[in-house]
């Protein structure tokens, strides 16, 4: 599944674009990075922290475990 994902994202990038998985089981949403690649993604945990320094909110639940 992953290396579908993969050649998918590949794919969106090159046509100037990006893929997101929205849905998966569980077993494959432990194993595969549903987001990809993200721009930003260090200035996103820092307005995380800001807005939710006791991450309580959606934790994990968005791009890079945020």
């Amino acid at each position: 599944m992953a290396r579908v994902v993969e050649a998918l994202r590949g794919a969106a990038v090159r046509a100037g674009g990006h893929a997101v998985v929205l849905t998966a089981p569980a077993g494959v949403r432990e194993r595969l990075d549903m987001w990809g690649p993200v721009a930003g993604l260090e200035l996103m945990r820092r307005v995380k922290e800001q807005f939710d320094p006791d991450g309580r909110f959606a934790p994990g639940r968005f791009v890079g475990g945020i």
